[in-house]
């Protein structure tokens, strides 16, 4: 249970004081503020290390209309650093390393303006080049906290997908490379939504050399061979 928790932040949201009244279930709840503007959001005690934002998280990110004006208005955005600093005051503390925003679940930085929630790598897109890129954005270093406007690309939902480590189910913990049996090795590449086999070996090292030769040739400059770099 949270008992003095006022000043904290979690997520976007900041504790400003203690709730009066007492939760449903007979606990303390938290009034909050959040990032994008709402002040006054009541959140539970035993919810508040769970929750992210006052519900703008979930909002539909379709129909973008922020302008780089806007944009530039509020915030400075460092191309080499690939941060975002406020040059308005808002509501809360600010984060320890004096950024705007904060991560999300799936581990990208997101940052709220104007009541709509963003991922930080599509507004360094927008500051940078006056637009919202056309699809996805991939971090060339797949460090998807690395928002410097060198590390970020236009790219394919299959280019994204293909610059990536190797799952952490994988058994041979070889992109691309399955065990057929105890002496076997089979190898495949996925390119455009497609699955390509590339043949049976009894040795893996071949099996790896041979996909990555394949993968490489298929995917360009967003190949990545799954290992850790």
């Amino acid at each position: 249970m949270l008992v003095d928790c006022v000043g904290q932040k979690f997520g976007l949201l900041t504790v400003v004081n203690r709730a009066s009244e007492r939760a449903s279930n007979g606990g303390v709840s938290f009034i909050c503020d959040c990032e994008c503007g709402k002040r006054g959001h009541i959140v539970r005690s035993d919810n508040l290390k769970k929750a992210r934002s006052c519900g703008c998280l979930r909002q539909s990110r379709r129909g973008e209309v922020l302008t780089q004006t806007r944009l530039k208005e509020l915030l400075h955005y460092n191309p080499e650093t690939g941060v975002f600093v406020w040059r308005v005051t808002r509501p809360g503390p600010a984060t320890s390393s004096g950024s705007a925003g904060a991560t999300n679940d799936k581990g990208y930085w997101h940052i709220s303006v104007d009541g709509r929630v963003y991922k930080a790598h599509r507004l360094a897109w927008l500051y940078c080049y006056g637009q919202f890129p056309n699809g996805r954005l991939d971090h060339k270093d797949r460090n998807s906290l690395n928002n410097r406007i060198a590390n970020l690309r236009e790219a394919t939902p299959n280019q994204n997908n293909v610059n990536s480590k190797t799952q952490r189910t994988s058994r041979t913990g070889l992109k691309g490379v399955g065990q057929r049996d105890s002496r076997r090795w089979v190898t495949r590449v996925q390119h455009n939504g497609n699955r390509f086999y590339i043949g049976t070996f009894n040795n893996v090292e071949e099996a790896y050399i041979a996909r990555y030769i394949s993968a490489k040739s298929l995917h360009g400059e967003f190949f990545h061979d799954g290992r850790a770099s």
